[in-house]
């Protein structure tokens, strides 16, 4: 099984765009489950993540949260064996492959994490953003053919 956790704060512009990805095809050919980590928000993500039907994990009213807060609360309620870490603002080129190739790939039981190339869309992309994400990229890409 596959957890798909999506840490939020306000996305209804952006979370719909992602959920829609995840089809219930798709769901259920992979096995996926979608938690949806939400930090406290007062536009409408909530109803959103109800609506693709995602398991919502919400921080208590004194908790201050943190990205890496809200993903550890939702790892900890992920029933999944492989756990995918997603931004809201974030999709998929071909959801299908990614998933067949992420299954593929953790049928050995010695790998215990991976990370994929970063990109940011073509409309939203900047100079500074090629410069930055292609160094650690192919940092990235060199360490583990390396390692």
């Amino acid at each position: 099984m596959f957890s798909v956790i999506i840490p939020t704060f306000n996305e209804e512009g952006l979370l719909p765009r992602l959920l829609q990805q995840l089809t219930p095809d798709l769901r259920k050919r992979f096995n996926i489950e979608v938690i949806i980590s939400d930090g406290g928000s007062t536009d409408k993500t909530l109803a959103i993540a109800k609506k693709y039907n995602c398991l919502v994990v919400s921080k208590l009213e004194y908790e201050k949260q943190t990205i890496g807060s809200a993903r550890n609360k939702a790892a900890w309620r992920a029933r999944g064996d492989v756990l995918i870490f997603m931004d809201a603002d974030g999709y998929w080129q071909n959801p299908r492959h990614f998933f067949g190739h992420i299954k593929h790939a953790f049928v050995d039981r010695n790998l215990v994490a991976a990370t994929v190339r970063v990109e940011i869309g073509p409309n939203e992309r900047t100079w500074k953003d090629k410069l930055w994400l292609g160094f650690f990229n192919n940092l990235f890409y060199f360490e583990n053919k390396i390692g």
